[in-house]
């Protein structure tokens, strides 16, 4: 059994720092998430490496995925648990098979409908064509609301304008890509 230091120097075993850590994230302690993640990474990093075919990358992705992800469930659960090494094992893993479910199913669904695959690239160029086509100060507006979520009153900030005039820029950009759209769905 390993051992470890508490805060006087006393020996502590690893389930007992192990519960006491837990009891403190419980309790809203947001530090002792990181403890605990260091007490089982190695393990786990292993693990998902086994799980995600041998690839360090694939691996580095998932246990990034997953400390964030545990690091906001995990203070949900920490007083009932009472094997905290296969808590993280069974989120890692899940994490890991979810990952490939979605590259399987994103493959499966380009060979499924290549055509429609083709077609929304060709819609999406279409339409980024369409908003590089719009006046400045158009484009800026739209660009901020859409592809960076902006609000409007955060646009009307970084704009230096009212947010009536950012809500008339948003209609009249969408006015003239609807058009644009639909002209080409015709054509």
């Amino acid at each position: 059994m390993i051992c470890l230091n508490d805060s006087r120097g006393k020996k502590v075993s690893v389930l007992s720092e192990e519960r006491i850590l837990l009891d403190k994230l419980a309790q809203g302690d947001g530090d002792a998430f990181w403890q605990l993640w260091e007490l089982y990474r190695d393990y786990l990093y292993h693990r998902c490496r086994v799980w995600m075919g041998g690839s360090h990358d694939d691996a580095q992705e998932v246990m990034s995925l997953t400390s964030l992800k545990a690091w906001e469930k995990l203070p949900k659960y920490a007083g009932n648990i009472t094997n905290l090494k296969g808590w993280f094992n069974r989120f890692v893993h899940n994490l890991c098979m979810d990952i490939h479910r979605q590259r399987e199913e994103t493959v499966i669904s380009s060979f499924r409908h290549p055509e429609s695959t083709l077609l929304q690239q060709e819609l999406n160029i279409y339409l980024r064509y369409c908003i590089d086509a719009l006046p400045d100060k158009l484009q800026d507006v739209l660009i901020l609301n859409y592809y960076q979520n902006m609000s409007h009153a955060d646009i009307s900030k970084k704009l230096s304008i009212s947010q009536a005039n950012v809500a008339k820029r948003l209609q009249k950009a969408r006015q003239i890509l609807k058009l644009n759209l639909s002209q080409y769905f015709v054509g």
